[in-house]
């Protein structure tokens, strides 16, 4: 979900969805694989791990 001060990412319990967290330059990027981290030039940072909500704002990123 993207509001117009934070991007907030959740997987599934379950972990049957992938999502995986990446950096852009000095920006916070959220993806279902890595690949599409590759064709923006992102780097990898970590796996969501499952039941795990990301919040990433201007101050940062943290986990639920």
């Amino acid at each position: 979900m993207l509001t117009n001060k934070k991007l907030i990412g959740v997987r599934d319990p379950y972990g049957i969805r992938p999502l995986v967290l990446g950096k852009l330059k000095k920006s916070y990027v959220l993806a279902s694989e890595t690949c599409a981290l590759d064709i923006i030039g992102a780097t990898f940072v970590r796996e969501i791990e499952n039941g795990e909500i990301v919040v990433i704002t201007n101050d940062g990123c943290r986990k639920y």
